[in-house]
């Protein structure tokens, strides 16, 4: 039996967005004649030091919802052979491509992220690019290639993915991609679940998802409310990790 948080009320106060999106459901317009791909190739890059996700946060609004992944990267976690930029690739969230999607690179200030960021080039690509180093997700997936900046400096990113949903849905079932393939799985800090411009959040679960994945359920912040343990729940850091972890969400509304 699938266990649920469930939270009252069920109204939750605007929150800020860093989207700051609502979708509409019109018909869609005939695509225009697409421009001439840009060159996802870059220099070989490498993760020589593991990142952490310090969290994996879900905002819910009417219409939409969004993802954000906020990944945190020691000093010196990039290396690339020869003269450019290191680029990194990162999978779809929810297996398709998302209405939206905005990356920006974050300077740490001790041990928090700088509020305003550098927005980063974004590159959609059928699968990863050989000289791409793996970040999120499987690399034989469609995804985005991130072009960063090379300083070598400790960085955060925050990747906000966005996806439309149904007027007359009542939940939402949300694929949220977690750590490499070729290596141990990244740490993961938090997940958390927001409603904002006047969106309704009734309740939540949040496990671990995969191929052998501890699927005991997560401990889920609500911002905005007290937080108040579940017993049935653990802290992501306490779960059994396997290099397929994907973070599987269904969320009420």
């Amino acid at each position: 039996m699938r266990r649920f948080r469930l939270i009252l009320p069920v109204f939750v106060a605007a929150l800020s967005c860093g989207l700051g999106l609502r979708f509409g459901l019109a018909a869609p317009k005939p695509a225009p004649k697409a421009p001439p791909a840009p060159d996802a190739a870059g220099p070989p890059t490498t993760l020589a030091h593991a990142p952490t996700i310090t969290r994996v946060r879900v905002e819910v609004s009417p219409g939409g919802a969004a993802v954000l992944h906020e990944i945190s990267f020691p000093a010196g976690a990039l290396t690339t052979t020869g003269a450019g930029e290191p680029t990194l690739f990162v999978a779809f969230s929810a297996q398709l491509r998302p209405l939206a999607v905005e990356a920006t690179k974050h300077a740490l200030e001790g041990e928090v992220p700088s509020e305003v960021g550098t927005k980063l080039e974004l590159i959609d690509v059928p699968n990863r690019p050989k000289t791409a180093a793996l970040l999120l997700g499987p690399p034989v997936q469609s995804g985005h290639v991130l072009r960063l900046p090379k300083d070598g400096q400790r960085f955060v990113i925050r990747l906000r993915s966005a996806i439309a949903t149904a007027p007359d849905q009542r939940s939402i079932s949300i694929l949220a991609r977690l750590g490499v393939r070729d290596g141990a799985p990244l740490a993961v800090g938090s997940v958390e679940i927001a409603a904002i411009l006047g969106a309704k959040v009734r309740g939540a679960r949040a496990t671990f998802c995969g191929v052998g994945a501890d699927d005991r359920p997560l401990f889920v912040t609500f911002p905005g409310y007290p937080p108040s343990p579940d017993a049935g729940t653990i802290e992501p850091g306490a779960a059994n990790r396997s290099k397929n972890d994907d973070l599987c969400l269904d969320i009420l509304i």
